[in-house]
């Protein structure tokens, strides 16, 4: 099954995604070298902050600036600064007149492909949701475009820890960060082929994929698995909601959640059979080969076909053992291995090396690879969360050691100073908020900082001098 649908005549320019705003470029007549200084605000309590202001009200200053490397946009409130210096826009004279120059290539057009088939490999590694998250696969992917790539490989190695020492074993079950995958979907069904003049032949080499990782793969008909792979680690689709509570309602939870797991597969021409298996623990499968194709059955064995059992109903005897688990011999719910996903036609083979993937996709010899920013790209993704993290923590402690007192003056800097620090916490939530999770970082989420703000204010209009 052909993984895309195919959608032609719009291109996405890499800057918009990217967040760079991208004007068009002046003629050859009427060039010039501008250059811009930063804004500054100077407030009352002395305190000053650099940037470029983006608009200004009779109340207030809304400003971009870069804090630890992060760029938000920040809102003062003009009581609290004393003043506002602007950067001076230069304007020099226009450059001398030159012979014409050959026209350069747009920055966000494909380089020609030369040499050979352009092959972009990106590196999926760390927490899902986190450092695997949609901002820089997307970003990856524009930057694949950029150095037209017409084969793309995501390698996933996601982890799956217990705490940060810790492997989680295989019955450990996240169904829920399904949400997280379905958030990357439509960059690999719909913004791959919008952004792509021909297809690019997408592969992803598992791993590892425990977890809501485990569905990403399953949208490409191109899969291969490292030796000691591992893909699973949802088995409690049945068993997340309870037993309390209406039927009727966590029966279409349920079936809501499963329909979109199950399109994942439809998509990269898998067999659904294979999601029901590996979500399902109160379920029986077994499967068999006709033809050197494999035939799932929802059902024990029947020894008469040659049938193997795939996964039994987990319950009372069937439940699986310390040991099994230990071993990774488990069979309530389906997690498949290299082996394993070979026979079941997930897996078109198992390759332990980038070279033995470039081999069996028939690229030993042709392949040239283009991914030089790949690993970069995704780094930094990583790093901003992590220093978005850190400053969240810090502003936290600095706001709750704010301590508004003394005179109506003293009163009122504090509270300002309590607003542009929990203004800052929202900047960072805002550019951060697919791979933050407040509530682990002990600080509030994005709607109860703007409710505190609120309050700050108020509290504010009702002090007395």
């Amino acid at each position: 099954m052909k993984m895309m649908r195919s959608a032609r005549g719009l291109v996405v320019s890499a800057g918009i995604a990217l967040g760079v705003v991208v004007g068009a470029a002046p003629s050859a007549s009427a060039s010039f070298a501008w250059t811009m200084a930063k804004d500054v605000l100077v407030f009352k309590d002395g305190k000053q902050v650099e940037g470029t202001i983006l608009e200004e009200t009779a109340t207030s200053v809304r400003m971009k600036v870069e804090m630890y490397g992060i760029v938000s946009e920040m809102s003062y409130d003009k009581r609290d600064i004393l003043a506002i210096r602007r950067g001076e826009v230069t304007d020099p004279a226009p450059a001398e007149p030159t012979e014409p120059q050959p026209k350069e290539p747009a920055a966000d057009a494909p380089a020609p492909v030369e040499g050979g088939t352009r092959v972009y490999i990106a590196n999926l590694s760390g927490q899902f949701g986190r450092d695997i998250s949609e901002t820089p696969i997307r970003n990856a992917v524009e930057d694949a475009y950029r150095n037209g790539a017409q084969v793309i490989v995501f390698v996933l190695d996601s982890e799956w820890k217990l705490n940060p020492t810790e492997e989680a074993p295989d019955d450990v079950a996240k169904f829920d960060q399904l949400f997280r995958a379905d958030t990357i979907f439509p960059i690999l069904r719909e913004e791959i082929p919008r952004m792509f003049d021909e297809d690019p032949k997408v592969v992803f080499w598992v791993k590892k994929a425990m977890g809501g990782a485990c569905f990403l793969p399953l949208v490409s008909p191109n899969i291969y698995f490292h030796q000691d792979a591992k893909m699973g680690g949802v088995g409690n689709l049945t068993t997340m909601f309870g037993s309390t509570g209406d039927e009727v309602v966590r029966q279409k939870q349920i079936s809501l959640r499963l329909a979109t797991a199950k399109g994942a597969a439809i998509e990269g021409g898998y067999d659904t059979k294979v999601i029901e298996a590996m979500t399902m623990i109160e379920k029986v499968f077994s499967y068999r080969l006709e033809g050197g194709k494999p035939v799932i059955e929802e059902r024990l064995p029947d020894p008469s076909l040659g049938e193997i059992l795939l996964t039994d109903d987990g319950l009372d005897a069937n439940k699986d053992t310390i040991e099994q688990l230990a071993r990774s011999q488990g069979n309530d719910v389906l997690t498949l291995d290299a082996t394993l996903a070979q026979k079941l036609q997930i897996s078109d083979g198992t390759v332990n090396t980038t070279e033995e993937l470039l081999y069996a996709l028939g690229l030993s010899r042709t392949g040239v690879r283009v991914d030089q920013n790949a690993d970069k790209i995704m780094q930094q993704w990583s790093d901003g969360v992590t220093n978005a993290e850190r400053r969240l923590r810090k502003l936290w402690q600095d706001f709750q050691g704010i301590q508004v007192q003394g005179e109506y003056s003293e009163r009122t800097r504090a509270r300002g100073q309590q607003r542009r620090t929990l203004e800052e916490m929202q900047g960072i939530l805002r550019r951060y908020e697919e791979a933050l999770v407040p509530q682990r970082l002990g600080i509030p989420d994005y709607n109860s900082i703007s409710i505190m703000i609120e309050q700050i204010k108020l509290q504010q209009l009702a002090d007395k001098k």
